[in-house]
């Protein structure tokens, strides 16, 4: 069987594939760990334990380990303290020389995705509902205890409260995966449990919302400018007004930058210099909603950044496409496959065959983007493999490296999304904002915020949990003029905990270039 771990400062740390389900498995453990101690106390006078402490898989053999001296006064220790023996009775010290073989404790396999978890427990610290419902390990020992069940009314107790604090409240966002030693990634096994959960009409509406998307788009468009024509007969303020209240009304259902729906015009598509060094790829939120507080796309912005420094860039008519996150995220990899393909191929054509590099404007696309290729088929895999992708940080880094203004006299927070931290591009953010601004502050805890997606308007409550401690180390620091991430859900969750203004990384930028009239560039 497999034996995996690793060796370091004197200490060998292993785990070893046991079967604990069966008799034969427990008598095989019970020669396991007697050739064990054996082979580390007398052959090689060792110590049985370094990382990890005593516990009742221990406990029966700290005479072997320590000498019968030794043992008797810890025992005199022990008795003396806790003459009852009510302090963690059996767990350290124990008499009995088979309480290593006793209360086992089931692993029954649930899915080769989380198989290997043995609930070390890493996870949790970054995970974003560990506050409100369940942390990745809880998850996982959740499914093992649904699926251990015998009692049908308890299993489906389990199931229907699972179902909740489990599938729903996961921000599936892999930061878990980040801190796992066995590198699992429990939302990749909620996807698979949220797929469980479809039937066939679900199926077929994200299939046809798939093929239909640029249909879909043009929809939120024609609410964006209805929107707006509104907001020119009622006011923009009244408007705003009406959507917050009615936000206040849905419980955060109803996002209030609704008022920021931006409608595009033609105009912003097939945007292309003369020669075009990159392609730059909006995001389907970039499309529709603008950056807090401004009326405009994030296109036109980029648009206009690249103009100040005098870089020719190709924005191909992307209606229609989408990374397919919106459907995978959800348990339809179906529609996202479907749509993805779609998108490569257009992204490969519009590359010239994957000659110029392509800039996407919200890191979690440009995750799904860079590690979307298990979703391809074969004909699609061989072009996205010709691909290049490159994140919003790294790319305004690039344009503004030989720019020499001074920073900007601005306060502002950074909040990396997640896909930032697992890209490893929080670096890249900070010196790009460092160069623009004169103070820029990375809170001590910025994990997820939660929102991912549309978590934060199905359920507001997981984002005001996960957000909690990062505003609490805002609110205890010096006071901010503005907040600086690269997702647009991501900005609106911090906005609402924190009462700053998020907006994405490229208005800081423009900010930046814009303070004088013209644009020093180095003669490279």
């Amino acid at each position: 069987a497999v034996v995996f771990g690793h060796a370091k400062d004197g200490n060998l740390h292993f785990v070893t594939s046991i079967d604990l389900d069966s008799t034969e498995g427990v008598t095989n453990y019970a020669g396991l760990m007697d050739g064990l101690v054996e082979l580390t106390t007398v052959k090689y006078p060792g110590s049985l334990k370094a990382e990890h402490g005593t516990g009742r898989n221990m406990a029966p053999f700290i005479e072997a380990e320590w000498g019968t001296d030794l043992y008797s006064m810890m025992w005199d220790l022990k008795q003396s303290a806790d003459p009852l023996n009510i302090l963690n009775p059996g767990v350290l010290l124990n008499r009995d020389p088979n309480i290593h073989l006793k209360n086992l404790k089931p692993i029954p396999p649930v899915n080769e995705i989380v198989d290997q978890c043995v609930e070390c427990g890493f996870c949790e610290p970054v995970c974003p509902s560990r506050a409100l419902t369940t942390t990745p390990r809880q998850r996982i020992v959740v499914a093992r205890e649904i699926n251990l069940s015998t009692d049908t009314e308890v299993r489906k107790a389990m199931q229907n409260d699972f179902d909740y604090a489990g599938i729903d409240t996961c921000a599936v966002d892999g930061l878990c995966e980040s801190a796992c030693p066995v590198n699992i990634d429990t939302g990749a096994f909620i996807k698979l449990k949220r797929r469980e959960r479809t039937n066939f009409i679900g199926r077929a509406i994200a299939w046809l919302s798939a093929h239909y998307f640029g249909s879909i788009q043009g929809m939120v468009t024609s609410a964006s400018r209805l929107l707006q024509w509104k907001a020119s007969l009622f006011g923009r303020d009244t408007m705003e007004s009406f959507l917050r209240e009615l936000n206040r009304i849905t419980k955060g259902r109803i996002p209030s930058w609704s008022a920021g729906l931006v409608p595009l015009g033609k105009k912003e598509f097939s945007c292309t210099g003369t020669k075009p060094q990159w392609v730059y790829y909006p995001s389907c939120l970039s499309r529709s909603f603008a950056p807090e507080g401004t009326h405009e796309s994030l296109m036109a912005i980029l648009m206009e950044i690249t103009e100040l420094v005098g870089v020719d860039i190709r924005i191909p008519d992307v209606d229609g496409t989408c990374c397919g996150t919106p459907f995978s995220s959800k348990g339809y990899p179906e529609a996202s496959r479907k749509i993805l393909t779609r998108t490569i191929e257009l992204l490969y054509s519009e590359s010239n065959q994957g000659k110029l590099p392509i800039v996407v404007d919200t890191s979690p696309c440009t995750w799904k983007f860079i590690h979307g290729n298990h979703e391809l088929d074969s004909a699609a895999l061989k072009k996205w493999e010709q691909l290049t992708f490159i994140d919003l940080a790294p790319f305004l880094n690039t344009l503004i490296t030989q720019v020499n203004h001074p920073p900007l006299h601005r306060s502002v927070a950074i909040h990396p999304t997640c896909s930032t931290q697992k890209m490893n591009l929080v670096e890249e953010v900070l010196e790009c904002a460092r160069k623009c601004a004169d103070q820029v502050i990375l809170p001590v805890e910025t994990g997820c915020c939660g929102y991912a997606g549309d978590r934060g308007l199905l359920f507001p409550e997981l984002t005001a949990a996960a957000t909690q401690r990062e505003a609490l180390n805002i609110a205890n620091g010096p006071q901010l003029q503005q907040g600086i991430s690269t997702s647009r859900t991501c900005e609106e969750g911090l906005k609402n905990a924190t009462g700053i203004a998020y907006v994405s990384l490229a208005l800081l930028v423009r900010d930046y270039l814009k303070q004088s009239e013209s644009t020093h560039l180095s003669s490279g």
